[in-house]
């Protein structure tokens, strides 16, 4: 006949397990959606990068050498 005493230990520690389990899939989902988020916001921020120093100034803007007509 098992003992009661190491019955609800071993009950507590299974039970701890899964919770612990639970919580590290959680975590690990958490972190592949925040990967995604944070790839899309450093491609957002290349491509503003990218676009300001593809920029060529128009007429009448602070460093173009031609004059206004």
């Amino acid at each position: 006949m098992p003992n009661k005493l190491f019955t609800k230990k071993s009950q507590s520690i299974l039970e701890y397990s899964l919770i612990f389990a639970a919580i590290t899939v959680a975590v690990i989902a958490m972190f592949l959606y925040m990967n995604r988020a944070v790839c899309a916001n450093l491609k957002n921020v290349q491509e503003g990068v990218n676009a300001a120093f593809n920029y060529e100034p128009g007429p009448g803007d602070p460093g173009d050498d031609e004059p206004l007509p």
